[in-house]
């Protein structure tokens, strides 16, 4: 399926996924129905690696129920026809990602828009793909409007912090490459091609001994990983990457590395007096970047830096969260090619669903550590009061290995996440399952909010003021709610903590005794 770039006349591949996914198109949910959102439109951009690489998240979200699209640049191995022109001709690479950002992303959303009938769509990009996106948003501000969210993985727009040793070559002689390109037409860089494919295939097999030059070869550009490295898709990679750009593309990601700006390409000092009326080229306006953004980052990504992250943070007007990816080894491509991108990068917590299981092994430690016999006995007293507040008066401590022994009785990881984010929202809302999900479960970026005016049930509580769970202003908080409210109970002890409720060697005359008067009137 193509989209037309009309004003260059460049085709542009889109892919749509539906063959992708595995839920049986009765379970569907129709793109023009009204209200629905399981089959809500996203495109997924990478820019200079081909679109088999953005295969993997491509099957997550179909199998979701979204509507997935691949999107290819003009210049790519799938999107390489024009009009007019064939890809031997110096003309036909006369871009920059510039272009990609003004011509191409906004083809393709128009193209999305009109097969779906969806107003919004998502849209997810790495590197290069990242990096159209805040062209487009900067110079062609109303597409913001036509974007529900953006997650950009390894974002790059400042790259004056970016360590690779590659692109640091490139903006060192950025001059004499500008001229090469001129002088020797070399207009395509680094094409896919069957030499590299069958390249790959000897020297990158998990026969040859040259494996683990070919994953060397590739943390040269991006950082270095081998954990994260499967060396037996290396044949794959290699054979599939770069899939086509321009070398304009890489120059112009060169002036950046060098002027620390983000800013349109810099054609020399006459020129641009012609093309933007002043010596230097204008930065590009990121205020105007105004759809919703998520920034996904990493430590050892040599192309996108966290402090280059950071810059660009603070000049987007819409940043709806900005998360670091727990690995401090995850690089560059690993967002498409790690072998943990879809735990680490969508947070999704496969293989650690239950926390603190209660196990023979803890009922034993239990015994051992904190029997009247141990001299270990108050350790185990201060390690349960660190979750929920100090009473040692109502600890009854020849009860602890009891109590260890069968305390944590089994959680869903989840519920604890989801406490979690109400401690961070401030709010009392159902689970939030980050942006794309939330659309995709409730129709809304953010979870909703519980209704608690609709609780009319008779409800009596009971608090204290050393509960470091159940705070008094918080509880205050709830009875503001609660339509109902039968009475507010302080328990008149003031070390009286969250677990005394079920431990306390006085909870029956300080608690169970007015619960029990309470329900006898009713």
């Amino acid at each position: 399926m193509f989209a037309k770039s009309s004003w260059q006349q460049y085709f542009l591949e889109l892919e749509r996924g539906a063959d992708l996914a595995h839920v049986p198109d009765s379970h569907r949910c129709p793109s023009h129905e009204s209200g629905c959102v399981a089959a809500s439109p996203c495109v997924l951009f990478d820019g200079e690696r081909s679109r088999s690489d953005l295969a993997k998240l491509g099957y997550i979200l179909a199998d979701a129920g979204f509507d997935v699209w691949l999107g290819n640049y003009r210049g790519n191995s799938y999107s390489n026809q024009h009009i007019s022109l064939d890809t031997d001709s110096a003309d036909y690479w006369d871009f920059s990602w510039h272009e990609n950002g003004f011509y191409d992303l906004p083809a393709m959303i128009d193209h999305i828009r009109s097969q779906t009938g969806q107003d919004k769509i998502f849209y997810i990009g790495h590197s290069m793909g990242t990096t159209g996106f805040y062209v487009m948003g900067s110079m062609r501000p109303e597409y913001n409007d036509k974007i529900r969210a953006m997650f950009s993985l390894a974002p790059i727009a400042y790259m004056s912090h970016m360590t690779s040793p590659f692109l640091q070559l490139i903006s060192k002689y950025i001059t004499e490459l500008q001229v090469l390109r001129a002088l020797i037409g070399f207009n395509e860089f680094s094409p896919n091609s069957e030499f590299l494919a069958e390249a790959g295939q000897l020297t990158c097999s998990d026969e040859a001994p040259t494996q683990s030059v070919c994953g060397n070869i590739v943390f040269l550009f991006t950082g270095f990983d081998s954990q994260q490295l499967n060396e037996t898709m290396l044949p794959v990679i290699l054979g599939h990457t770069p899939a086509g750009a321009s070398t304009r593309q890489i120059i112009h990601y060169g002036q950046e590395v060098k002027s620390g700006y983000f800013r349109q390409y810099d054609h020399g000092s006459l020129e641009n007096v012609l093309k933007y009326g002043s010596l230097d080229p204008p930065d590009y306006d990121l205020s105007k970047v105004n759809a919703p953004v998520a920034l996904h980052y990493s430590n050892n990504d040599w192309l996108a830096s966290p402090t280059d992250v950071d810059a660009l943070e603070s000049e987007l007007p819409n940043v709806i969260g900005k998360f670091l990816v727990p690995l401090d080894q995850f690089n560059h491509i690993d967002y498409l090619w790690a072998i943990d991108a879809k735990t680490l990068v969508l947070r999704a917590l496969i293989g650690f669903n239950e926390f603190s299981p209660n196990s023979e092994f803890l009922a034993e430690a239990g015994q051992l550590t904190c029997s009247d016999e141990a001299p270990t006995q108050s350790v185990c007293g201060n390690i349960v009061f660190l979750f929920t507040g100090f009473d040692s008066q109502q600890l009854n401590e020849t009860m602890l290995p009891v109590i260890l022994g069968h305390t944590p009785a089994g959680a869903s990881t989840r519920q604890i996440i989801h406490y979690g984010q109400e401690v961070k929202s401030g709010y009392f809302r159902q689970y939030d399952h980050g942006s794309l999900e939330n659309v995709l479960k409730y129709g809304s970026l953010d979870p909703p909010d519980y209704d608690l005016s609709k609780v009319n049930a008779p409800v009596a509580l009971h608090y204290s003021n050393n509960d470091w769970l159940a705070s008094p202003t918080d509880v205050d908080a709830l009875e503001s709610e609660l339509p109902n409210v039968i009475g507010k109970f302080l328990v008149p002890l003031d070390q009286f903590n969250h677990i005394d409720y079920l431990w306390a060697i006085d909870a029956k005359t300080l608690v169970y005794d007015t619960v029990i008067s309470i329900m006898r009137q009713y």
